[in-house]
């Protein structure tokens, strides 16, 4: 049977590349959502004229109102929140718990999390498959480790870094967005996993600072730890893995060094900062982003197999971030429709995907993924 997505900021930067290979990948019908139906309005006739067969609508939704959510997920079978609207969580999750369906999300954010959590009893009990941390980062680094671990007898060192250099100005980026962004910093994780345990990096990652070569025309990039829940289990599902961790490059000198450590401290003094530090934030991004431009998310593996030392480095670029976020969900969304992986509870898509598919799926969606593995004399030592 033919079955319905609704994606709930359907129309923005992620959201419209996210429909826009909904429909050119699956024979799903998609219900473009939010509370401008004007913009909805018009994207379904930008992909009604490019796909044809009536398999896109839109409709109006207002994430703050329970009955308005509830009107407008009667009848679906899926909700992909793509929207900046983690303050509605709760609203939203249970609206999909009332009408008996599926959620996706591809937000970051430990409020977020928290809430879906809380409600995971009842999401098993209802026999619904919740998926969170959709996207890029969160969303694939978890994935590229468990599949490097398919490559192991025994993976031992496993550490996924990105480069995201994006021309802010060419981009629709609201200030709920902007408020978002700067919302990250009020819990954000520095953790990382050496020698065995985790640690948590002090000075907003700077102690455990990594160094990547990403070839040109990036080079070496430095990154930072950032904690991601899907990197948690890594060490219970891969019990030789000593190494691991997900590190985040900078947006620009800049941002970089001063921006974001008054954005880090001022959205913890007061959370009623969030918006104007927001703004600030992206002032800044859109003032001083340089080209190159690229997103790239590189891991770095080592281990053993049949008794010999080898390493494997995976690198995937995409001009475009918000493309590159949208591809990743979509290659989830491919496993969930057909009922793959699809099962009763909350899940993180890096957890849930089987790699190897999410990977070839991924590359034939246009991220380029360059694959290299290398017999070495002997494991590399930690970072």
């Amino acid at each position: 049977m033919n079955k319905t997505i609704l994606v709930l900021g359907g129309y923005g930067s992620t959201g419209r590349p996210l429909c826009d290979l909904l429909l050119q990948e699956t024979d799903v019908t998609v219900v473009v959502a939010g509370r401008n139906v004007a913009n909805g309005k018009a994207l379904v006739a930008e992909l009604e004229g490019k796909f044809g067969g009536g398999r896109a609508t839109a409709v109006t939704v207002d994430a703050a109102s329970h009955s308005s959510l509830e009107a407008a997920f009667a009848g679906v079978d899926m909700v992909v929140v793509a929207s900046s609207t983690v303050q509605y969580t709760e609203q939203v999750a249970r609206a999909c718990l009332a009408a008996g369906v599926d959620y996706f999300d591809v937000n970051f954010s430990e409020e977020k999390t928290a809430v879906l959590r809380q409600l995971a009893p009842e999401i098993e009990a209802a026999g619904l498959c919740f998926v969170t941390d959709g996207g890029f980062h969160p969303g694939v680094p978890a994935a590229l480790v468990r599949y490097a671990g398919s490559r192991f007898d025994q993976l031992q060192q496993a550490n996924v870094a990105s480069v995201i250099k994006i021309d802010w100005r060419h981009y629709d980026v609201g200030v709920d967005t902007a408020e978002e962004m700067a919302g990250e910093f009020m819990g954000m994780d520095s953790s990382y996993y050496r020698n065995g345990r985790w640690h948590k990096s002090p000075m907003m990652g700077m102690g455990g600072l990594l160094t990547l070569d990403y070839g040109e025309p990036f080079g070496k990039q430095y990154a930072v730890p950032m904690g991601l829940a899907e990197m948690r289990r890594l060490p219970e599902l891969i019990p030789s893995l000593q190494d691991t961790g997900f590190f985040v490059g900078g947006f620009n000198w800049f941002t970089d060094w001063l921006i974001m450590p008054i954005v880090a401290v001022g959205v913890k003094i007061h959370v009623g900062w969030k918006r104007p530090l927001g703004r600030l934030l992206l002032w800044s991004l859109h003032t001083f982003s340089r080209p190159p431009y690229g997103t790239v998310l590189r891991l770095e593996a080592r281990g053993k197999r049949a008794g010999s030392a080898y390493s494997l480095d995976l690198q995937l670029t995409h001009e475009d971030g918000y493309v590159f976020t949208a591809i990743p969900a979509v290659a989830c969304l491919l496993q969930l429709v057909d009922g793959t992986v699809r099962q009763p509870g909350l899940h993180w898509q890096a957890l849930i995907v089987e790699p190897t598919r999410f990977l070839a799926d991924m590359a034939r969606m246009g991220i380029d993924i360059q694959e290299n593995e290398t017999m070495v004399e002997a494991v590399m030592n930690p970072i």
